[in-house]
């Protein structure tokens, strides 16, 4: 049986992982970081959302920690967040959307 290691939020928040990882219930876990094809489908995405970002109210990040839940911090390939919601360097307020390996995220 494998077992983890849990991570005290603090630490978390103040590593610098490369790729950086999700935090769940205390675990850190690694993501899948893509390639290829996914690479190209990110791109495709964030150029979409930014071409309409004044037109749409929006703004994308790209692999920003988002906060789903409060145990939870995910990296989404892709986040749209609302153009008059706050500038965080974690993302705290809910994404209009987003995207982790283009799958909807929830928490």
């Amino acid at each position: 049986m494998a077992t983890s290691t849990l991570v005290p939020l603090q630490v978390y928040l103040e590593a610098d992982y490369r790729p950086d990882c999700d935090w769940i219930d205390g675990e850190v876990k690694e993501r899948n970081a893509g390639e290829g094809q996914h690479s190209n489908i990110q791109v495709f995405f964030i150029g979409l959302f930014l071409q309409h970002k004044r037109e749409w109210g929006i703004r994308v990040v790209s692999e920003q920690r988002v906060q789903v839940a409060p145990t939870r911090f995910r990296i989404p390939d892709v986040a749209v967040l609302s153009a008059s919601g706050p500038f965080e360097a974690i993302v705290r307020v809910r994404p209009c959307c987003a995207s982790k390996s283009f799958r909807a995220i929830s928490g």
